[in-house]
């Protein structure tokens, strides 16, 4: 199998993490992986990470590098296409992406009758690409599976004209024995006495709606005298581009401004992950396209409760649950006073929250999903 996508390890969001689950648990079950990437700075150009095997080209910091990465890519596949049974990509849709690349890469695989498999990276990219280019709509239509990660994905990829045989509906999945809490009870209430810690990890981009959780916060901090036992945590990856990091500079003016407690992280490694959430008490998401996000399935395996908008991705994961969820921008703050005047009740919600993930989305429950599925599609 190959797999080409922008970004592997050790740069970790949620894509790459979900790519770096299912590669890994491929080459368990006797799949032979090959990873072909951009190549982040100070990053060796191949490697071997258990088992599979990364091969690294261009840069990943600037969409010219991800262009370069792209043509070598393209380049070494049309050379090896013989070594491979199947292609799997993650598909995204905007101009910072290499589309036309992308779409040469996979008609390397067409040509010679081997299965493509899409992941389409988040809710909401369908309609981007319907806006983008409808001539692509037809690329879709060629694709053997289009991995659709919530019902919105599936709708607007059937609204698009892609049948539903070619539409994977799976979620994306967590190891519940990395991720896991400390110490966990119905009963007893381990947050009194000390300062409440919400946090939000994500890339540093204006789709997940920082400044909007720093102007909320402040407000919710002026309306509710609990928010001075309460500290904000923002962890970000400020590494992939010109205008992540001008709104990074923002986002820091506006915290130096801020008389509420709020800090901003540098990314953490993968390994560091599951101590922040263990050392976290409440996960605040703003982010309204997400496929299925990462941080919320981890902070739920952790034993977290989960403030969350009303969208395809959170329903799916928080469904009659007793988390917060709010609708829109006018009940988002009312959501925030709600969850820290109910802190009493985070430890139930965060048991709750495990149970959940330990049944519906572990790695035991969903990678073999995916692999049946591509299995099926190379022995057809």
């Amino acid at each position: 199998m190959a797999i080409v996508t922008y970004y592997y390890s050790p740069l970790y969001g949620g894509l790459e993490t979900q790519l770096l689950i299912l590669s890994k648990f491929l080459v368990m079950k006797g799949f032979r992986v090959t990873v072909y990437t951009s190549r982040p700075v100070g990053t060796t150009n191949e490697e071997i990470d258990a088992g599979v095997r990364i091969l690294r080209f261009g840069k990943s910091e600037t969409v010219r590098g991800l262009e370069e990465a792209y043509n070598e890519i393209i380049t070494k596949l049309e050379k090896s296409i013989n070594n491979f049974d199947i292609l799997y990509m993650p598909f995204g849709i905007s101009p910072k992406y290499p589309i036309s690349l992308q779409l040469k890469v996979a008609g390397i695989f067409f040509a010679k009758h081997k299965p493509v498999v899409l992941r389409i990276t988040s809710s909401g990219r369908i309609t981007e690409l319907l806006h983008f280019d409808s001539k692509l709509v037809s690329f879709l239509k060629q694709v053997s599976k289009i991995i659709a990660l919530n019902s919105g994905i599936a709708l607007e990829l059937r609204n698009a004209g892609v049948k539903n045989k070619s539409i994977f509906r799976v979620n994306n999945s967590v190891d519940v024995n990395r991720f896991k809490p400390i110490y966990i009870s119905e009963t007893k209430n381990s947050h009194n006495n000390k300062e409440l810690r919400f946090i939000y990890p994500c890339r540093i981009c204006e789709k997940k709606n920082i400044k909007d959780i720093i102007f909320d916060w402040n407000k919710a901090s002026t309306l509710d005298v609990s928010f001075q036992n309460a500290q904000l945590l923002i962890v970000g990856d400020t590494n992939r581009g010109t205008e992540d990091r001008l709104l990074f500079k923002e986002i820091l003016k506006l915290v130096d401004l801020s008389k509420s407690k709020i800090s901003i992280l540098p990314a953490l490694n993968y390994q560091e992950m599951p101590d922040l959430y263990r050392k976290s008490d409440i996960l605040l998401c703003y982010s309204l396209q997400e496929g299925m996000s990462n941080t919320t399935l981890e902070a739920m395996a952790s034993g977290l409760p989960i403030i969350s908008p009303s969208t395809e991705a959170f329903h799916e994961l928080l469904i009659d649950s007793p988390n917060y969820i709010f609708k829109d921008s006018l009940t988002r703050i009312d959501t925030l006073l709600k969850a820290i005047r109910d802190y009493k009740e985070w430890n139930r919600i965060g048991l709750f929250n495990r149970k959940r993930i330990i049944k519906k989305f572990s790695t035991d429950v969903i990678l073999p999903k995916y692999y049946k599925m591509f299995i099926n599609l190379v022995s057809n």
